[in-house]
């Protein structure tokens, strides 16, 4: 059966099969001279692709990554590189920089990996990327150094560490002892603590979606818990209606209705930006003021566009992502997701992307360097499709490039899943049943296969999220669609760190300072991020999938609990203790009392409440309250 089939294709590479199974052999001998030299003679673009590895069936490698990998297992190949490479890299590195070519500067990262030659060059690396404002693969390229590089020059690339997370929000180390020697001359202390200063202020200016290094360390629509109250009052504030996709009572994915699934809310995705909120459907935006609630303005249909059906590509959100005076959000009008550009301004389209035909928007975008990205899908003639990395322009939508990445199988359309994060240099690209690793040029580092149901199989697959990994200091934590199973990755190589089996699992609902809160179909458990052991439980039964948390108030959640009329249920808030799961304070919705509340996505400002609701099954529109404490 064609369900059957996994969606992603084996493809390896030739090449870099016969020099991994080389490489594999010679490390299970413990002969690493023959490696550090069989590492140092490959030329990563004379081998592209990847091939499995005898240490972890489940995982597809380049060679870099598997150098890296394998030099993580065993310090001795490392030993081995720096005893026979520590003096012919620089004479390899000094021509590379000279010329100022980064490719023949990262071959000599590559090809001798581990000595003091390759740290220098991943470090000149990042300060290139730093001076182009490129600050996540700065980020990655200094992180890279770290492991090789002399004592004597740690102290400049802690500093580099600092400033380049300062400009990703982020505050690291301690402010040096001596002067930083960053351009043209030292700076002094005091001069770099400014530098470091202003670059946070910059960062906290940039709303997460413009930041798209920032925005995958946060669970998508995480929002700061608001202040308890005993008692909310529901006072409506802006409407979610006009074009919600046509025929929005046909189910088109299974087990939906038969399992009461809030499809239409799982299909909301938002935006902060500008003091907005910037609400998509799928078929229209909708910007609400922040403060008041009220909506500003609303996108119209597509004109001249067939419009899909209100639950095809089912339970896939489609989040904006805004730059500037522009929102960019893929659309279901014509055959297949398309991809626009709106003034945040007004609403207004600036373009439409018009992709060749049978070419679809398969995620949703980010912004790279004045450059719109997205992974695009095509269908072939037979069971095959292709994933492709593509760029367009940001002010006219034109398509500039796209770049193959990897061959899926017809299986990917019964769920339609690619869930991107950003990761410094790397993109992650959840596909419902693999995690694909590629750079920003899209040449594939890794992809860990999964075990995957087909649908038909799995009914309850409805009920998992569709979201991109989270990120955090070089790990990916991922929960899939289809998968059973909370997975920590590491970016580098894709080396499962630690995996948490869920037969229950429904999504990642927040990571709160060293723990990751998951949802299941029980309710909510805690789990440290370092080693993924269970921290608490909570049972909770009719959990909202949207949840608010972070800050002084800990984890606002929602559910739906048992009225005194029998033929309603009714809408309740509780607040939890994030180090014990305890509830520590409780608020019904008494207002929304109905046989078949949907509730959510919860919203916050300050310590304001908003909240988007709508009854029963069929119902595509959303009006936006807020819950105002009596």
């Amino acid at each position: 059966k064609v369900g059957w089939l996994h969606p992603r294709n084996e493809e390896l590479g030739k090449e870099t099969y016969n020099a991994l199974a080389e490489l594999d052999s010679l490390i299970g001998a413990a002969a690493f001279d023959d490696a550090a030299r069989l590492i140092a003679q490959f030329d990563p673009a004379l081998a592209p692709g990847v091939a499995p590895l005898d240490a972890d069936d489940e995982l597809l490698a380049s060679m870099r990554s598997a150098t890296r990998w394998f030099a993580a297992q065993h310090p001795e190949l490392s030993d081995a590189m720096r005893a026979q490479f520590d003096k012919v890299a620089p004479l390899r590195l000094r021509p590379a920089t000279r010329t100022g070519e980064p490719s023949a500067v990262e071959l000599v990262a590559q090809q001798y990996a581990g000595t003091v030659a390759a740290a220098a060059a991943h470090l000149w690396l990042g300060d290139r990327a730093l001076a182009a404002g490129e600050f996540g693969p700065a980020r990655a390229a200094y992180r890279r150094a770290q492991p090789g590089l002399p004592a004597v020059r740690r102290a400049a690339l802690d500093a580099r560490l600092r400033l380049v997370n300062a400009y990703l929000g982020v505050e690291s180390g301690a402010p040096p002892s001596q002067p930083v020697n960053l351009g043209p001359r030292p700076l002094a202390v005091a001069e770099f603590e400014a530098m470091v200063a202003a670059a946070m202020a910059q960062a906290a200016s940039v709303p997460p979606a413009e930041n798209a290094v920032s925005a995958a360390t946060l669970v998508a629509g995480q929002s700061p818990a608001p202040k308890p109250a005993k008692e909310f009052a529901p006072q409506a504030r802006g409407l979610l209606d006009g074009p919600v996709g046509e025929r929005p009572q046909e189910e088109v994915v299974r087990h939906l209705d038969r399992l009461q699934v809030d499809w239409a809310g799982q299909q909301l995705a938002w935006v902060a930006a500008g003091g907005r909120w910037i609400v998509s459907n799928r078929f229209q935006l909708s910007a609400f003021d922040s403060q008041g609630g009220q909506r500003v303005w609303q996108t119209t249909a597509l004109e001249g566009k067939r419009v899909m059906r209100s639950r095809d590509w089912g339970l896939v959100p489609m989040k904006p992502v805004v730059a500037g005076t522009q929102v960019f959000a893929r659309m279901l009008y014509g055959d297949g997701p398309t991809l626009g550009c709106w003034d945040t301004a007004n609403g207004n389209r600036v373009w439409l992307a018009e992709p060749p035909a049978g070419v679809w928007i398969a995620s949703d975008p980010w912004l790279d360097q004045g450059r719109v990205r997205a992974f695009t899908i095509q269908r072939l003639d037979g069971p095959e499709a292709t994933l492709r990395l593509a760029a367009f322009h940001a002010g006219t939508g034109e398509l500039l490039e796209q770049l193959d990445v990897a061959q899926l199988r017809v299986s990917w359309f019964a769920r339609y899943c690619c869930e991107v994060a950003v990761a410094d240099d790397t993109l992650l690209a959840v596909i419902g049943g693999a995690v694909i690793a590629c750079d920003r040029q899209g040449h594939v580092q890794w992809i860990r296969r999964e075990v995957v149901l087909p649908t038909d199989e799995d009914a309850e697959w409805v009920l998992q999220s569709f979201q991109p990994p989270v990120v955090r200091a070089g790990r990916a934590y991922v929960c899939q669609p289809g998968v059973r199973a909370v997975d920590c990755l590491e970016i580098d190589t894709g080396r499962r760190l630690w995996r948490r089996f869920a037969p229950d699992v429904r999504r990642l609902a927040a990571v709160l300072d060293d723990r990751l809160i998951v949802a299941t179909e029980r309710g909510l458990e805690a789990i440290a991020l370092e080693d993924g052991k269970p921290l608490w439980r909570r049972d909770l039964p009719g959990l909202a999938p949207s949840l608010a948390a972070g800050g002084p108030h800990g984890l606002l959640a929602a559910r739906n609990v048992p009225h005194s009329d029998p033929k309603k249920l009714l809408p309740e808030l509780l607040w939890l203790d994030p180090a014990t799961g305890a509830t520590t304070a409780t608020a019904p919705l008494e207002p929304f009392a109905d046989p078949a509340p949907r509730l959510g996505p919860l919203i916050t400002s300050g310590d304001r409440l908003f909240v988007f609701f709508g009854r029963g099954q069929t119902e595509a529109k959303r009006e936006l309250f807020e819950c105002v404490s009596k």
